[in-house]
């Protein structure tokens, strides 16, 4: 029998979440509403222990990993991975759909060439 793959988050995922959570506290947004919030990533949780796959397979040979992007809501996606092996989901970050996720998401480091 298989069992239900455990959900892990990575540090950035935890600075994403806080860093959502901050927010809502400079607006001033009620308990209820951060609650909600809190709400929607338990049940995108659940979903994805349920169906790893669901999420839509990012392609971009840019891409470390293979990233699969699930929407939380109307604002925000979750960029994971499923880890077969492991029976585990990595969920990697937690980004509003208006950034620029694509750049936010590589892992490739940075070079930088002297022009003189």
């Amino acid at each position: 029998m298989r069992s239900t793959p455990q959900i892990e988050w990575t540090m950035a995922f935890q600075e994403d979440v806080a860093e959502v959570f901050h927010s809502l506290e400079y607006q001033y947004c009620s308990e209820s509403q951060k609650n909600k919030l809190w709400e929607k990533l338990n049940r995108t949780q659940e979903k994805l222990t349920l169906f790893p796959g669901v999420g839509i397979l990012l392609d971009d040979r840019e891409y470390t990993r293979a990233y699969r992007r699930v929407r939380m809501g109307s604002t925000y996606y979750i960029f994971y991975e499923g880890d077969v092996f492991a029976e585990k989901v990595i969920l990697h970050r937690l980004l509003a759909q208006a950034r620029n996720y694509e750049v936010l998401i590589r892992e490739a480091v940075a070079e930088y060439v002297d022009v003189d």
